[in-house]
């Protein structure tokens, strides 16, 4: 994305705070659900994805129960058809705002064994910040491409790839909204009590 498709991004939205101002303004937080109960798989993906998120003033609060309404929820997917999103390693549905199919087998296929972990927090942190963007976009470069090099499926092994600029602003303006559509939600249910 252009800095001036950014501009006039953040001019039809009403978006003028830089991310660092952003991320002060808002509920940073996003609670993100496991559903299938796989956390051997997780316990160190989460834990990249939970820095990655950090370096852009985002905290995860990870969840294998008790999921809020509102929570993004993650399914694993052990066994994937050919004829389901061929090529793909997850999908999003930032429109819808909630949920994330990711192909587990298809990540395991990708990479040797040792860098699985790192491959599959790059995938997680990936449609996390598509439903945050709450938009169906990919970047030039960076997590947020939409199809890795080989060069980077080493970089990521040692190093996470950063979200691009225009990604941490639009993952902030994405928070903004979900805050202002939840408080809206959460006003409504409280008059209606």
């Amino acid at each position: 994305m252009t800095i001036q498709n950014l501009a006039a991004l953040a001019a039809l939205t009403g978006f003028n705070l830089s991310a660092s101002e952003a991320a002060g303004s808002i509920d940073s937080k996003v609670t993100v659900c496991i559903e299938g109960g796989y956390p051997v798989l997780l316990s160190r993906p989460k834990n990249l994805v939970s820095e990655m998120f950090a370096a852009i003033d985002v905290e995860i609060d990870w969840r294998w129960r008790s999921c809020p309404a509102d929570a993004i929820h993650i399914t694993l997917q052990l066994l994937t058809s050919p004829s389901q999103e061929p090529g793909a390693l997850a999908y999003a549905m930032p429109y819808e705002g909630t949920h994330i199919v990711i192909f587990y087998d298809r990540v395991q296929k990708t990479v040797g064994p040792s860098r699985v972990p790192a491959l599959m927090a790059h995938v997680i942190a990936h449609e996390i910040a598509h439903i945050l963007e709450g938009v169906s976009r990919h970047s030039k470069t960076g997590l947020m491409k939409a199809h890795w090099s080989d060069k980077d499926y080493l970089d990521m092994a040692w190093k996470p790839l950063p979200f691009a600029p225009e990604d941490v602003i639009l993952i902030h303006h994405g928070l903004e909204q979900r805050s202002k559509r939840n408080n809206r939600c959460g006003s409504i249910s409280r008059t209606s009590q």
